[in-house]
């Protein structure tokens, strides 16, 4: 099992002309005295900003080596200035020695008019964590996705195609990894037809690496006292990766009609994701309501259980969790209703083994306090406790409408593939909609509707009770989980009530609609679950102000089905030689512009705002916000593949460890 990836610290120093600088690799990150005009001469004059992008709506930067920051600010300060209305910038950025808050603040500090963007990026920028992770600014026009981790790696898990490069990662006589001939290849791997770059180095060999992986390079007037710097354009025709089972489908273009069905937080964190892309959304509902079923819960909980190892379940859960708190804490300060009472959540353990390995999972991620740390807290729990201080609860429903306020109410019992793309039908057989695409997001009933009769999902239903907090004496104010969780208090219809939450138990049938129907035996599993995890005696009675139920849906691996999908019957016979460990290198029998995002389970309020971005991505053919092994292991045709390859069950496994 892979371990987390470790990533080093940056040891930033400031020389005596107060650059900051690398200790470790002994170079300075921006020239001292005109770090501005020397990025915007080398990067984006060099790449020949801004008419590179001034007729495109989707652009796209790779850089190796982020720092600073300061070469992603200039270039969205450029972009803000000088492109289309409605255009979208892709930056993409490899560091793996990342700075911390702190440190970025401090850097770029002396660069003042700069100030409104470098506050957004340091509002979003994530903790030190390896990886991928995306970051969204300008109501999603620029996106951000940073590499944390080695340069190599992080560009082999990389898919997509980037139209310009920035190659910036410290002279190669001090960082000769960041310009390997195998990072160099990578680069122009992932290159779109006539991709441009540009760097400040005139170094030989770097010169004939590039050459070599493809590209065109001339030698250009460098900066100041710098007398040349290396230009050039990739002078061959983009490598086509052989085809796989999980080539990525087609990409739509811009303006296309898609329809979602399904207004819950994977629906409207897709509708969302899209419209910021320029696509045509539409979401449908049988609720009619933004957040759909959830409307009878008012509170869901933040919690996560990332396993010790860097398993590809433990990176998707660790990752989309930091993702959710800085998306949901973007939402609410420009709603204000997206937390639910006090910040914080405590994880609660039944016995010492289980609390031993939640500190052994919190201790392998080395995320820092301020993120999760073991506590001791007897007032709540016997047992250490994993103490998350920026969760929180979420209202799902502000949420969900914060993300897409505009939903239309209609029951979709059919998908039709037409000659000019989909149709969706009602169950009195009319047509309620007709456009280019569709994604399925309707949570257990996602597979029946993407006509996915082999690819496993399992319903659970799940019950909450509404209680009223004088009736929990000695139960802490704070939300926490354990099998179950429990809210804070919040005010529902101008009471003031704390959730409880929830039972679990299988559902086959959903064509049974009693999964609605509430049931007081529910409520006392999940009263007996809270008194088991806090040690403490139940009262002699809690009646619940109100009960709710709702479904949720997860693949027997616990992880999401994400992507494209495929005729099942195609792939079967496409792809019939991975039973005898042969690779028929085809590309996947998609049904062109048909996509699901469903199977979150329990940690869809975690999972869903980063696999908005992720199905957007796909569609837009932009790069994904996810890596490409993680990629792999969400999307819906793994389980066809597997039994071809006769029970490969990684992410079995992978989910036993959680």
């Amino acid at each position: 099992m892979p371990q987390w990836p470790r990533l080093p610290h940056p040891e930033l120093a400031y020389d005596a002309g107060g650059a900051p600088a690398s200790q470790h690799f002994n170079d300075i990150y921006f020239n001292p005295a005109d770090g501005i005009a020397e990025s915007e001469y080398v990067f984006l004059t060099g790449i020949g900003a801004p008419e590179c992008w001034r007729n495109r709506q989707t652009f796209t930067i790779g850089e190796t080596g982020f720092g600073t920051g300061l070469n992603f600010l200039l270039a969205w300060a450029m972009w803000k200035r000088t492109a289309p209305a409605g255009s979208v910038l892709n930056y993409i950025a490899v560091e793996g020695y990342p700075l911390d808050r702190d440190q970025l603040r401090t850097a770029l500090q002396p660069f003042t008019d700069l100030s409104p963007l470098t506050n957004g990026l340091l509002d979003a920028y994530p903790v030190r964590h390896g990886g991928f992770h995306r970051l969204n600014f300008e109501d999603g026009r620029v996106t951000l996705t940073l590499l944390f981790g080695d340069v190599e790696l992080m560009l082999n898990r990389l898919t997509g195609r980037i139209d310009t490069w920035f190659l910036d990662g410290f002279a190669p006589s001090r960082n000769p990894a960041m310009w390997s001939d195998a990072v160099l290849a990578r680069i122009a791997g992932l290159s779109a037809p006539d991709a441009a770059f540009a760097t400040f180095t005139a170094a030989g060999h770097v010169r004939r690496g590039l050459q070599a992986a493809g590209f065109s390079v001339s030698k250009t007037p460098g900066f100041g006292r710098k007398k040349e710097r290396l230009v050039g354009r990739l002078d061959r025709q983009p490598i086509e990766p052989d085809p796989h089972w999980s080539t990525p489908p087609p990409s739509l273009a811009t303006g296309s009609r898609i329809a979602v069905i399904g207004s819950g937080i994977a629906g409207s964190s897709a509708a969302y994701s899209l419209r910021t892309r320029g696509f045509d959304v539409t979401v449908f509902d049988d609720s009619g309501t933004p957040g759909g079923g959830m409307t009878g819960n008012p509170a869901v909980i933040l919690s996560p259980k990332p396993p010790a190892e860097g398993s590809l379940a433990g990176r998707l859960n660790a990752v989309a969790f930091i993702d959710s708190i800085r998306r949901y804490e973007a939402l609410h300060a420009r709603t204000g209703d997206i937390w639910v009472g006090p910040r914080g959540v405590d994880a609660l353990s039944t016995s010492p083994p289980a609390a031993d390995r939640r500190a052994r999972a919190l201790a392998a991620l080395g995320w820092p306090k301020s993120i999760a740390c073991m506590v001791d807290d007897p007032a709540l729990s016997p047992f250490p406790i994993a103490r998350f201080a920026q969760s929180g609860c979420i209202d799902p429903v502000a949420a969900c409408r914060a993300l897409n306020p505009d939903v239309r109410a209609a029951t979709v019992a059919r998908i039709d593939e037409t000659d000019a793309g989909w149709r969706l039908i009602d169950g009195d057989g009319r047509t309620v909609w007709s456009g280019d695409a569709v994604i399925v997001a309707a949570g257990a009933y996602s597979t029946r509707l993407a006509e996915l009769a082999q690819t496993p999902l399992y319903t659970n239903r799940g019950q909450v009770s509404l209680i009223h907090p004088d009736s929990l004496p000695g139960v802490p104010e704070n939300g926490f989980s354990f099998d179950g969780y429990l809210s804070p208090a919040v005010t529902v219809n101008g009471r003031t009530l704390r959730v409880l939450g929830s039972s679990f138990a299988g559902w086959r049938d959903l064509a049974d609609r009693d999964w609605r129907t509430t049931s007081e035996t529910d409520h006392d599993v999940c009263l007996n679950a809270l008194h088991q995890a806090i040690a403490r005696p139940r009262p002699m009675s809690v009646q619940p102000a109100d009960l709710w139920a709702g479904l949720r849906a997860a693949p027997p691996d616990r992880a999401p089905l994400v992507g494209a999908v495929c005729n099942e019957t195609e792939f079967l016979e496409r792809y019939a030689d991975l039973r005898n460990g042969k690779d028929p290198a085809a590309n996947p029998p998609y049904r062109e512009g048909l996509y699901i995002l469903a199977g979150l389970g329990a940690r869809g309020y975690q999972l869903g705002p980063l696999l908005g971005d992720v199905i957007a991505d796909l569609i837009a053919g932009t790069p994904p916000a996810l890596e490409k092994d993680v990629l792999e292991a969400i999307n819906p045709a793994r389980f066809l593949a597997r039994g071809l390859k006769r029970g490969d069950s990684s992410f079995e496994n992978d989910a036993a460890a959680e």
